[in-house]
């Protein structure tokens, strides 16, 4: 890929820039997947209200919205557990890369990927939709990040 220019002496190549930055993007690492969960799982809340999914469902209601936010922080928790539990903060990148050729979006993608390709239950309603849905954008968002 060629150069686009230099930053303080640094050849920087496009795929490694900040949307709208001059800056190199910095890695995601664990922390960063850690605090998308945290306000996923906040808006979930907010969703909910005082109810929760499993009350919703045992009375027969139907509640999209806030099954798609479960399916993030759903998702968001499955990532979590695919990184290595030993690294923190922005090493985890590093880490990967050394390790596996994969990085945390990378990792991302491919789970994005399996919550997007499994198939709804047959009779499954708007909820497993919904939940499956919110899985597949989270980590989607974080794949773009690549």
């Amino acid at each position: 890929m060629p150069l686009i220019r230099s930053i303080r002496g640094v050849s920087v190549r496009p795929d490694t820039l900040a949307p709208g930055s001059t800056a190199p993007a910095a890695p995601l690492g664990r922390e960063d997947v850690r605090g998308l969960r945290a306000a996923a799982a906040q808006a979930w809340a907010d969703t909910m209200g005082d109810a929760t999914s499993c009350a919703l469902a045992k009375d027969g209601r139907s509640y999209p919205a806030g099954k798609y936010h479960e399916g993030r922080t759903a998702a968001l928790g499955e990532l979590l557990r695919a990184l290595p539990s030993d690294a923190s903060g922005r090493r985890v990148a590093a880490e990967l890369s050394d390790a596996s050729g994969q990085t945390v979006a990378a990792l991302a993608a491919s789970l994005a990927d399996e919550w997007a390709a499994h198939p709804v239950p047959k009779g499954a309603g708007r909820d497993w939709e919904s939940y499956r849905a919110g899985g597949a954008h989270a980590l989607a968002e974080l794949a773009s990040r690549r």
